[in-house]
């Protein structure tokens, strides 16, 4: 700290010096926390629990430098920074006359998050790059009984016999058709 204050000849004017560097070091504190605040948003490598536990934090920090922020402008801003995979949720938060707690909006959004969890579990995308191929090593594998898979391929085998003969039956009633002497086409007409 040598250097950083100048000298006075009096403590009350020291102090004085030391407090204007001290609030404006409050003034830069409160202006980071309340820009990480602001540009929090929730990217869901954490749990939603803990994304609005880190927003509610910032505002305790908030407060302890002298910036009030009240509770229901948390609950706002902690809604705000959701994803768009919240939307439902943050519809449903617009149009409630009720204000949330914190923890109403912890609950509300741990069960949702959830909810997606499942979906997400129940359904996977693929997706490819233009001109990529799928490999069959890139597929799952599920292992088969031997069993099933042999139950698999005499249907297959079947469903195969069952094609061809239907072919080959079309191909023998066309060939009928068109080999009736006309002689006996003639007799019907008549």
């Amino acid at each position: 700290m040598s250097g950083g204050i100048p000298e006075k000849e009096n403590a009350k004017d020291l102090l004085a010096v030391i407090k204007q560097q001290f609030e404006g070091s409050v003034m830069s504190k409160q202006y980071s926390c309340l820009c990480q605040l602001l540009s929090l948003k929730y990217d869901e490598s954490e749990s939603v629990r803990m994304h609005i536990l880190k927003i509610s934090k910032l505002v305790l920090q908030l407060r302890e430098l002298g910036l009030s922020i009240d509770d229901t402008l948390m609950v706002h801003l902690a809604v705000f920074s959701l994803p768009k995979s919240f939307e439902m949720l943050q519809v449903h938060y617009q149009n409630q006359e009720k204000e949330w707690s914190l923890n109403d909006l912890i609950a509300t959004c741990v069960a949702e998050e959830e909810r997606h969890k499942k979906g997400k579990a129940e359904s996977a995308h693929l997706t490819l790059q233009s001109g990529m191929r799928i490999s069959p090593s890139m597929l799952p594998v599920r292992k088969v009984s031997r069993k099933e898979a042999s139950r698999k391929m005499k249907t297959r085998k079947d469903t195969t016999r069952e094609i061809r003969r239907s072919f080959q039956l079309t191909t023998i009633i066309q060939h009928q058709e068109v080999t009736i002497p006309a002689t006996s086409a003639r007799k019907k007409v008549t």
